[in-house]
């Protein structure tokens, strides 16, 4: 009889068969023995149990989030703050968990779409979904990256212009020497090192979800001071500086600026020009106003002025000493101000008692940088 349609009717006073209807097939639907043995407080058809589960997941405040793109497609690994246990999406980009605060922050996988905070309040312990919009950072906007990272794009952009900027070069320290059948010694400043390269490419084509790593360059390391006394007239020997590392993303390179060069000066100084020996020119997307790089400043041994200024923007700032003899303690070249700006010269000078005292280190060329602009 279970493949038939079975009309169920029952005799009333008047003699007339009225057609039965059940309340709803959850209630005559009953539950086994060992499914009602879970409640525990009697419970033993389909609609209590269901108004059960309800009221449960009302009371322990659980929220059903879904996150998309502008476009509507579910993003995958986007970390919700605020939801027990911090989840992450899945593929179809959902996640739930307990509410703890309000709002809830979501933390976007792609570096072209921002970050989003959204109010779940209204979803504690309710079947519906929040669904979250993460919205891009704008036609044109500018990421700009200092650290060495991966990074992932969504399926919103179109294309991205690339600038890189290497690392800075190293600036010398300070020496000396004796003349020859002299007892005096004579000072050699340390030189600056170059600002780097900086590098642009415009239009190019990325694809969403694949991880891309940003290499950002390492500044050249100042040398140290160097006290070094022959009997050769006037020879000078400087330690280097160290050379400025390549910046590198989407197959865009940027080569380091130059270590300082192992001599130097007598009693000589200058400032260093942008992009340092001329190795590094241009702006961040030739935009005419956004400088990085900047070549660090010879050391200037003894001044009453002050440190030489390094090249503009970034370039360290040369060593110098105030006064002789005084207790002046000697300044160190500077270190490289911003991205791509290369150390300063080491100072090298004497005292009253013609003993070289005042020897300070270069300075650190500055870290790369790379600045990402978007279009979608």
């Amino acid at each position: 009889m279970a493949d038939k349609n079975i009309t169920l009717r029952q005799k009333n006073t008047s003699g007339v068969y009225d057609k039965l209807y059940t309340k709803t097939t959850a209630t005559q639907s009953k539950l086994s023995t060992a499914t009602a043995a879970l409640f525990g407080d009697g419970t033993s058809d389909a609609d209590a149990a269901l108004a059960k589960i309800a009221d449960t997941v009302k009371s322990i405040g659980n929220v059903q989030v879904k996150v998309v793109d502008p476009n509507g497609n579910p993003i995958q690994g986007a970390r919700i703050t605020g939801l027990y246990g911090t989840p992450t999406t899945a593929s179809d980009g959902t996640a739930h968990g307990v509410l703890q605060t309000n709002p809830i922050s979501i933390s976007s996988p792609y570096i072209d779409l921002k970050d989003q905070t959204a109010d779940a309040s209204g979803y504690v312990g309710s079947f519906d979904v929040l669904v979250v919009t993460l919205p891009v950072v704008g036609e044109n906007a500018i990421t700009r990256i200092t650290s060495s990272k991966t990074v992932k794009f969504s399926k919103a952009v179109k294309t991205v212009d690339v600038c890189c900027v290497g690392g800075g070069g190293g600036g010398s320290g300070g020496s000396g020497s004796t003349m020859s059948g002299y007892q005096v010694e004579v000072p050699f400043h340390g030189k600056g090192g170059a600002g780097g390269n900086i590098v642009n490419s415009y239009g190019i084509s990325i694809t969403s979800d694949i991880n891309y790593s940003i290499i950002i360059a390492a500044g050249g390391t100042g040398s140290e001071e160097l006290k070094y006394i022959t009997s050769n007239r006037f020879e000078e020997k400087h330690n280097p500086g160290g050379q400025g590392g390549t910046t590198s993303f989407l197959s865009i390179t940027a080569t380091g600026g130059n270590g300082a060069t192992a001599t130097g000066g007598v009693g000589t100084s200058s400032n260093g020009g942008n992009g340092g020996a001329g190795v590094a020119t241009g702006t961040e997307f030739d935009d005419g106003s956004t400088y990085y790089s900047g070549g660090g400043a010879n050391g200037a041994g003894l001044s009453t002025t002050g440190a030489p200024s390094g090249g503009t923007p970034y370039g360290g700032d040369g060593g110098y000493v105030q006064y002789r003899n005084t207790g002046s303690a000697p300044v160190a070249g500077g270190n490289g101000k911003g991205p791509g700006g290369g150390g300063g010269g080491g100072n090298g000078s004497v005292n009253e008692a013609d003993h070289i005292e005042y020897l300070t280190k270069g300075g650190n060329g500055a870290d790369g940088l790379v600045a990402i602009r978007f279009h979608f």
